[in-house]
């Protein structure tokens, strides 16, 4: 097993919120090209916007995503180059939003795809990557104001940062 912890940012379906997130979790070798990757990637981003025009955004967003993953390598070397993963992700969501134009507040748990892929350099023993992550798509049901409409977000959430393999 190796630990690793990571530094992202990371942005919401919209790319409303962006800002940075952080991310712990293991590797478990499977053999010489699998890897099980197990992560937990917590992102809260806080806004509050007032313009000169009495016109106001405050929000408040936080995600807690939990993910597995089965990571394909493509590398000659253990520590060093390209990998591809992809698995499942339970993903918690606390959206808080209250506008000139719009007040909602909504919290979903969802169930969906998980994606990261990025190049490994080694570090003495460790490893450092730079990498994508992405989990989504997502769909759901939004009521508003009496009306009801069916959302698909592609990506409900992408972050692109680093992570550091113990």
């Amino acid at each position: 097993m190796k630990p690793f912890i990571g530094i992202h940012a990371t942005g919401d379906a919209e790319m409303y919120y962006i800002g940075p997130s952080i991310q712990a979790g293991s590797d478990l070798s499977l053999n010489q090209n699998f890897i099980l990757s197990g992560y937990l990637h917590f992102f809260p981003r806080q806004i509050d916007r007032t313009y000169e025009n009495g016109e106001f955004e405050k929000g408040s967003y936080r995600t807690f995503t939990a993910a597995i993953l089965l990571e394909k390598k493509w590398r000659k070397r253990y520590d060093k180059g390209f990998f591809l993963a992809g698995g499942l992700a339970y993903q918690y969501l606390n959206d808080d939003f209250s506008a000139h134009f719009a007040n909602w507040h909504r919290i979903r748990h969802i169930l969906l795809p998980a994606l990261r892929t990025g190049y490994s350099f080694p570090i003495g023993k460790h490893q450092l990557t730079a990498e994508l992550n992405a989990t989504g798509p997502s769909f759901y049901k939004l009521e508003d104001n009496g009306f009801t409409s069916n959302v698909t977000e592609i990506l409900s959430q992408i972050s692109i940062g680093t992570r550091f393999i113990f």
